[in-house]
């Protein structure tokens, strides 16, 4: 009886194990979006962005609010390289500090100054929350706990074809965007002409998710990157009150 027992719980920490293993990898580069549903062509509509009603507004203001001040923690950079076929990722790591203020209703500025000390690097970032930003996605999933998504089209540098430079990712190219839309109109609406601009000129749609967490005197921020509806990277920051 004693040794089913033990067979019966090292077969659930071995289950749990792989369960959190599962977890932990869910988001591997170049998969797609969590927002490209299968009416993939809203996705690339970047004229329906959402109109925050009053009660989300004094949400925002609320969140916003309770969110100002000087904050220092720690940030972690994944950014996914390589093709579509054999990603790999890179990892960097910041010490950081920065100061938040809300600016309005529904923006909050935040200055942040980065300390890589492997690479012996000191960046500062001006990050703003909400605001003028188109946004589209928004969920609050309790007072403290804000996800919403911005979308932007950036035209692409120079003409014709897109070159792909070797070992860079390849979330740019009609491939990896087939791959994950399984839909040629994706192409179209993401990879276009433009009209009486230079000839062959392409875009690509990018996409930032913001996840912010606000728990007392802790603070998460975390920033995952989609280019053309595909994961490309992301950022989380770690913050305590100062």
């Amino acid at each position: 009886m004693a040794q089913s027992l033990k067979t019966n719980i090292t077969a659930i920490l071995i289950l749990s194990t792989l369960l959190c293993a599962n977890h932990a990898v869910a988001k591997g580069c170049y998969e797609p979006s969590p927002n490209l549903s299968d009416a993939k062509n809203e996705y690339y509509n970047l004229d329906q962005t959402t109109i925050l009603s009053t009660d989300k507004k004094q949400q925002v203001n609320n969140l916003f609010r309770s969110m100002g001040g000087k904050w220092k923690g720690k940030a972690t950079y994944t950014e996914c390289r390589g093709p579509d076929s054999a990603p790999r990722t890179e990892i960097r790591h910041a010490i950081l500090t920065l100061n938040a203020k809300q600016t309005s209703t529904t923006s909050l500025t935040i200055h942040a100054k980065k300390h890589y000390k492997q690479e012996r690097i000191k960046k500062l970032e001006n990050l703003a929350l909400l605001g003028a930003s188109p946004v589209f996605e928004f969920e609050f999933i309790d007072d403290s706990h804000l996800i919403f998504s911005e979308r932007l089209r950036k035209m692409n540098i120079g003409s014709g074809k897109i070159k792909i430079p070797k070992g860079t990712a390849s979330s740019n190219t009609e491939t990896i965007i087939n791959k994950t839309s399984g839909d040629t109109n994706a192409v179209k609406d993401s990879v276009y002409q433009v009209k009486n601009v230079k000839k062959n000129r392409t875009s690509r749609i990018t996409e930032t998710i913001y996840d912010i967490d606000l728990n007392a005197n802790s603070l998460t921020i975390k920033r995952a990157y989609y280019t053309n509806g595909v994961y490309t990277g992301e950022e989380q920051w770690h913050l305590r009150r100062q």
